[in-house]
Formats: C-alpha cells, structure tokens, sequence
C-alpha cells in the first residue's frame, strides 16, 4: 500500500509540473496585449495624409495654378521619381523607387497610382488614389483613397473636397499593422491674397488595432495649413485643435499655433 501511495504522489507531482509547463507554453503563445495606441499617432496620421494628397494636388496643379510657387509636376520630391500616364483609364503612376526625398526632407518609397477625371476640379468628380507597398518617412501606407468634389463656393472663393479611406492600413516601423479609417472635408483656398496655398481641414480619422483598442482624432477646431508653413519636414497646421479620444475616458485636446509669416 505504501508503495502505491508513493507512485500516486509522485504521479500527482509529475502531472502538475507538466500541467505547469504546458499552461506556460500556451501563455507563451499568446503575447501580452500592447498598451494603448499612442496618442501622437493621430497628429502623425493627419500629417502624413497631407503629404499623400498634396502629391494628388501637385500633380493636377497646372490646371489651375497659374504660376504659383508651387513647382510643376514633382520635381520637388526628387530625382530619383518616374512618372508614367496612362490616358486609357486616366491614371498617373508615380513610382518613388527604393527612395527618394523631397526638397522639405521628406522621404518618399513604393508606388503611389492616382485614377482622376477628366476635370478633377469639376463638381461630383471623384479621384482615386491606390497606395502599394507606400512609405512616407518610413511609415507604410496601403489601401484605397478617394478625393470627391463637393464644389466651390463663391462668397469664399473655396473648392472643397471630401477625403475619405475605409480600411486602409498604417504600419509604424518594428510594429504591427493598424486599421485606419479616414473622413475628412478640406477647404482649398483658390484665390488668396499671398497666392499661396491654403486650406482648411475637418473631420476625423479613427485607429484600431488588432486588439479592437481605437484612437479617434477629430478636428473641433478647422486646421489650417498653409503653404508658407510647408518649409521643412510633413505639413503642420498653423492653427486650429485636434481632440484625440482613447478608449472610453481618455481625451486629449491638442492646440496647434504656428506664425508663418
């Protein structure tokens, strides 16, 4: 009898420090959940949207422009970029290569291919921007973005567009890919005093993991961006204010002010 109670205990021993083991495993498996999104991801997220659709802008410039400092076509994003048309489906093709970087400093990899109307500045038209294997400042940006016409407004002197992207991705270098959804309307100033590009943006962009941990920044304040401002670096808006919520008690106001005279 004794012998068998020494087999059943140290049976009961060897099954708990494998039971042991094995729960340790699984845990292994399974990584412990990140910490919440970071709050500046939404201010990155708007800037480098910005540079997205200023490419868009600089590239059907010429249009309507009529001089104005901004540089025709992209040769203010270097040397390196090839331009290819395709006037069947009224696509433009902008390869950046394996990297090129602008007059501001900014780098620019992959392809970036923008499907536009006949006349982009037309009310109810709609561009299509289709980012592959994108990278701007070594953030990677994939999917589907749209610039619709909304129209212009006389008493202003505005053209303003809806610019929206459902389930895109951003991925951050040496971090797991996030889920972007981004609505926002801006207001283009087509007629300033200075001649300088100016606009106004509203809206929000919403970020969610893979955990379902969500980031929203929504604009309370208009954010003007202006191109007096665009000197060095993504654009930064010279005011305006940026509500940034995560999770359900966690908000953020971020106030932007910048001279750029």
């Amino acid at each position: 009898m004794k012998d068998i109670q020494i087999y059943f205990s140290t049976g009961l021993v060897l099954f708990s420090f494998f039971l042991l083991a094995s729960c340790q495993t699984i845990e292994g498996e399974f990584p412990s959940q990140p910490d919440m999104i970071p709050a500046e991801r939404g201010t990155e997220m708007l800037s480098i949207f910005e540079e997205i659709d200023l490419i868009a802008l600089s590239l059907v410039q010429q249009e309507v422009t009529n001089g104005r400092s901004i540089k025709s076509a992209l040769e203010h994003y270097g040397d390196k970029v090839t331009i290819s048309r395709s006037p069947g489906d009224n696509s433009v093709t902008v390869d950046f290569g394996a990297g090129s970087e602008s007059d501001r400093g900014v780098k620019f990899r992959g392809i970036y291919k923008m499907y536009h109307p006949l006349n982009f500045w037309a009310k109810g038209s709609v561009t299509q921007i289709e980012l592959d294997g994108f990278f701007v400042d070594g953030v990677q940006v994939s999917g589907v973005r749209t610039l619709s016409n909304v129209g212009f407004e006389v008493s202003n002197k505005t053209l303003t567009f809806e610019a929206n992207m459902e389930k895109g991705t951003v991925t951050w270098p040496g971090e797991e890919s996030i889920e972007v959804n981004y609505h926002h309307r801006r207001n283009l100033e087509v007629a300033s005093v200075s001649a300088k590009l100016r606009f106004h943006l509203t809206g929000k962009t919403e970020l969610k993991d893979k955990y379902g941990r969500r980031l929203i920044a929504e604009v309370v304040k208009p954010m003007v961006f202006q191109e007096t401002c665009m000197v060095y670096g993504k654009p930064d808006p010279s005011s305006g204010s940026l509500l940034i919520s995560r999770g359900d008690s966690e908000k953020i106001v971020k106030d932007f002010y910048r001279d750029c005279k």
